[in-house]
């Protein structure tokens, strides 16, 4: 008799997962739940959408055929409300289906600060789905804004403030902390950055948080600063952050680590039926071993096919989170990987010029992290020494 197999949110991890478990297992019944109206699509290149470099077609991940090809039951728009890992059930609305292996993809949700949420307020969005990128440009095309506030300068805020740039509205940046991308560079890297952003027309504050929304007839017309000072704004963007969606695992006696899911190398939770992958997840560090939580899409894309093999004969460990994180902004290309921030490794620049910034962390001789923004061609090679850990 086959199995059954349920996919909870289609993730990259998810799709990875799905694929590979097909590829081996031709038989078993796998059932796929997604919160989301679109086929599963790269989250990475959601500003390309907005700027029209790319169309909704090009960053999905797989063919509009995909599911029915493979045998896969797919519902979008499908909701999962509860699970039963006692009973290897779980629920959308009030219909359940029961599995004999649960996967979790369900990764993440934009965090909005509490004095923000104002869903009836026209003109406010958040950065971090495909829905989120057609209302912006549905905004712009029909109150074609001048202005705009960008709430949050981490690689989604600095996106979001490139691609309003490129459709000719005027731009201000606000981090509540000290400088642009806190949690990708540090302060000379920062400030470099934050020139560079400058220099492009974005007008850049950090140390500073929005308090309040301003809004008249329904629309937001300003937001208003903890130093009391008011900012015109004819549309909002909120990309401060995201949050898991751990609350699923209310009541499963899923083991969490600050609410990411624990796992094992072969990406099994503390409940043997049920796996996880993604950024819903807390991993084992390449380097250093430590839990760390897991966000990147090629470790997501990797833990997705190594969770499928443990369903197989021939499993295959998942050797550690290497988090490498990409993005484009300003006609730049970033990449940063390992530790790059909040360490005490020696650092050394090779490049710091008005064009490129080339920048390696090292032990001992040894690659740690490194930050590439500009010419990124050496990103394999240094990406080979940091996960071989020959000395430089």
């Amino acid at each position: 008799m086959s199995k059954t197999v349920i996919v909870v949110g289609l993730s990259a991890a998810s799709m990875s997962f799905v694929t590979k478990l097909r590829s081996v297992d031709k038989e078993c019944e796998i059932i796929c739940f997604s919160a989301e109206s679109q086929m599963p699509y790269n989250r990475c290149l959601l500003a390309d959408v907005l700027t029209k470099d790319s169309d909704q077609k090009e960053i999905q991940l797989k063919p509009d055929n995909f599911f029915e090809l493979n045998n896969i039951a797919c519902y979008l728009n499908h909701q999962v409300t509860k699970i039963d890992t006692q009973g290897q059930l779980v629920w959308v609305d009030q219909k359940s289906y029961r599995y004999d292996s649960l996967f979790l993809g369900i990764g993440t949700r934009p965090f909005v600060p509490a004095a923000l949420r104002s869903p009836d307020v026209a003109g406010v969005f958040t950065f971090h789905t495909l829905s989120d990128m057609e209302n912006i440009e549905n905004h712009i095309v029909a109150r074609q804004p001048q202005t705009a506030v960008v709430i949050g300068a981490g690689l989604n805020g600095v996106e979001a403030a490139s691609s309003l740039v490129q459709k000719g509205i005027a731009v201000t940046l606000i981090e509540a902390q000290q400088s642009i991308l806190p949690g990708q560079v540090d302060g000379e890297i920062a400030d470099w950055l934050m020139s560079m952003v400058c220099h492009r027309g974005v007008t850049m504050l950090v140390g500073r948080k929005v308090m309040k929304l301003c809004t008249t007839q329904g629309s937001v017309v300003a937001v208003k600063l903890d130093t009391g000072s008011i900012l015109s704004a004819d549309m909002v963007i909120i990309a401060a952050g995201s949050q898991l969606n751990s609350e699923l695992l209310s009541g499963t006696n899923i083991e969490l680590h600050q609410g990411s899911i624990v796992v094992s190398q072969h990406l099994q939770t503390s409940v043997p039926s049920v796996l996880a992958a993604g950024d819903i997840c807390a991993v084992s560090d390449f380097i250093t071993k430590k839990l760390v939580r897991s966000t990147t899409w090629s470790d997501a894309m990797l833990q997705g096919l190594c969770a499928a093999t443990t369903l197989t004969q021939t499993p295959r460990a998942y050797q550690g989170a290497i988090g490498l994180r990409d993005s484009y902004f300003f006609g730049k290309e970033f990449y940063a990987c390992g530790q790059t921030v909040g360490n005490n490794y020696q650092k050394e620049i090779r490049v710091l010029s008005d064009d490129q910034v080339d920048v390696l962390y090292l032990q001992d001789g040894r690659l740690m992290g490194f930050v590439l923004i500009g010419d990124v061609s050496m990103v394999p090679e240094l990406k080979r020494k940091y996960v071989t850990q020959e000395k430089m």
